[in-house]
């Protein structure tokens, strides 16, 4: 499918969160899907754009192309439950959110020192 030329292209998340901020968000999967585990490279909103989610580290996680594309615009829960009812897989959307807020902490910790 082609872009539309009228819209309003979006700039990339990588160039948004600013590239140390992207690779601590990759690095917290160890460069692969939060929710699946293969090789991700695109970065997923925890917490959907559509539903005030923002452009931060601790609503960004790694996805694959396959994983972020299904989970659309669902919410975590959404998405647990719907990758394991079409999917297989097992989400955790406990885990994900505090391992995203773990970083976030970890991260201003490492400031402050």
């Amino acid at each position: 499918m082609a872009r539309n030329p009228n819209s309003p292209r979006r700039e990339s998340m990588r160039n948004i969160l600013g590239k140390k901020t992207a690779a601590r968000v990759a690095a917290r999967t160890g460069g692969c899907c939060a929710y699946c585990g293969a090789p991700g490279a695109q970065f997923d909103h925890l917490h959907p754009r559509h539903l005030g989610g923002r452009d931060v580290e601790h609503n960004v996680a790694l996805a694959c192309a396959v994983c972020n594309r299904a989970k659309s615009a669902m919410t975590l829960a959404q998405w647990a439950a719907y990758a394991a009812a079409t999917l297989g897989l097992a989400v955790d959307p406990v885990a994900i959110r505090a391992a995203a807020m773990r970083s976030r902490l970890d991260h201003k910790l490492a400031l402050a020192a």
